[in-house]
């Protein structure tokens, strides 16, 4: 009869090889897309005034996707509402307010 113990199966050693190939693999596609996501947000924010909230909500989850940084861009737009409308209120003590013209969000950026 037995104990009902089983001996413990562990994963084969060109099984093991094959795991860390497909994980490279997967990193250099990774890299690629990457750089692709970068060259396609670069070419987006060239003219951002003439896109639709829709879009930057796109482009914006493209980057989170890829862990781009948005850097100065994320200026040009609502974080609120995605509009590109953005009118400057003033520059006080280093601190730049510009107000959203379409949710009428103000924003208190540091120069």
């Amino acid at each position: 009869m037995g104990t009902g113990v089983t001996k413990p199966v562990w994963p084969s050693r060109e099984y093991a090889v094959y795991k860390v190939f497909k994980a490279c693999d997967s990193l250099v596609i990774m890299e690629s897309n990457k750089s692709q996501a970068r060259e396609k947000i670069e070419k987006f924010f060239k003219d951002p005034k003439y896109r639709t909230p829709e879009e930057i909500r796109k482009i914006k989850k493209l980057a989170m996707a890829y862990n781009l940084k948005l850097q100065d861009k994320r200026k040009m737009f609502c974080k609120k509402c995605y509009s590109t409308k953005l009118i400057t209120l003033g520059i006080k003590n280093k601190i730049k307010r510009v107000k959203c013209s379409d949710c009428s969000h103000v924003y208190r950026w540091k120069i």
